[in-house]
């Protein structure tokens, strides 16, 4: 950062009883108004992980067990490097500047910059493990977390796979308040994650809701578009139901089951159903196969909107949520072939398809048609 070096500070957990075998990992990278959550590494080690969850924001803990619950930034974490963190000569890194960039700005001083460097920087740290298995790291980011991992596959491609949550690629194109951080020209000269998917081969699993008010899901579907070109095991995910948070990413009690199977199933500990073929004719019947459900209990859903798919964005943009409800029309289930039909309603303007494996409450969609 300048002419200073930058500390970054991280909470790491192995799980017990591994028997010396090696074991899966995964980089927990937080998103705005978070920092490393020890519950999140906690529910990672729990499931035979070892997990490391940084922080992206220059933050320090003034206590022990800091970031033992949510929403305590300003009373656990400091910007300073007090104590044993202080080092002649280093400074933290950038807090979440919200990307407002200014055109003078070096590189070496954006908040972006360093939160992908440190996101790089986390998985080669699990790496420097030898209990842990370098071919089965992966990486999850909520949030602004999301983002910082969208922009961190285009550099570093050796990852078992990633699951961004709520977040995605193509931001300037999003229909909430996120675009006008992503349409500020410095911003898309630097920090487009979409501009390096073609390097992304890995697996990964877009997570999101249909009615986020940070991120719309159109952004979603068109970043998996342009990586599932690189990996049939790339999957969406459009959620109804959910609500955007840090907890709710992990905590069982919450429909988030995706983003632990997903993370299980590439490392070889599962399967995930996912949608093989869509096709949409001239009549509006949509016709999708899916796989690796292994059971009849399937269920299928068309969301769809019969108003322009737009966001409300008022004076206080943060507060932005989408214009209209979706609706909902029941597909039939040929539970024998695997195979989803419906008849698209002839007012929809756009629509989606949703599939649920319900004995295991997981949900993948199609892209948006």
């Amino acid at each position: 950062r300048g002419a200073l070096k930058t500390k970054c500070f991280a909470y790491i957990g192995f799980p017990q009883n591994s028997n010396n075998a090696k074991v899966p990992a995964v980089v927990l990278i937080h998103g705005g108004a978070g920092y490393p959550f020890l519950q999140w590494v906690k529910e990672w080690t729990n499931r035979g992980y070892a997990a490391i969850a940084l922080s992206t924001i220059g933050v320090f803990p003034l206590r022990i067990n800091a970031g033992d619950v949510e929403g305590a930034l300003e009373k656990d974490w400091t910007h300073e490097l007090t104590g044993v963190f202080y080092e002649d000569g280093y400074a933290s890194t950038p807090d979440n500047d919200d990307m407002r960039i200014r055109d003078t700005q070096p590189i070496d001083d954006m908040w972006m910059y360093h939160a992908v460097s440190q996101a790089i920087l986390a998985g080669k740290v699990l790496e420097s493990f030898d209990v842990v298995d370098n071919n089965k790291i992966g990486a999850v980011g909520i949030s602004w977390g999301s983002v910082i991992l969208s922009i961190t596959l285009g550099y570093k491609n050796n990852f078992a796979y990633a699951i961004p949550v709520y977040g995605s690629g193509y931001l300037a194109e999003s229909l909430s308040y996120m675009r006008y951080k992503f349409i500020l020209p410095r911003v898309q000269d630097l920090w487009l994650a979409e501009k390096n998917f073609n390097n992304v081969k890995i697996p990964v699993l877009w997570i999101c809701m249909n009615n986020d008010s940070c991120f719309s899901a159109n952004s979603n579907s068109k970043s998996y578009i342009y990586t599932v070109k690189n990996n049939a095991r790339t999957t969406l995910s459009i959620k109804s139901g959910w609500i955007h948070g840090h907890s709710c990413c992990w905590d069982i009690n919450y429909p988030c089951k995706e983003i632990y199977a997903f993370a299980d199933a590439m490392v070889g500990e599962g399967s995930f159903p996912y949608i093989e073929k869509i096709e949409r004719s001239d009549d509006g019947m949509i016709c999708a196969k899916y796989a690796e459900i292994p059971h009849d209990d399937v269920a299928a859903t068309l969301y769809y909107l019969t108003e322009q798919y737009e966001y409300a964005i008022p004076l206080n943009m943060h507060e932005s949520h989408i214009a209209h409800n979706w609706k909902k029309k029941r597909a039939f289930v040929d539970r024998k072939n695997r195979i989803v039909r419906v008849n698209v309603p002839s007012n929809a303007t756009v629509c989606y398809l949703e599939i649920v494996d319900k004995r295991n409450n997981l949900t993948v969609s199609s892209i948006f048609i």
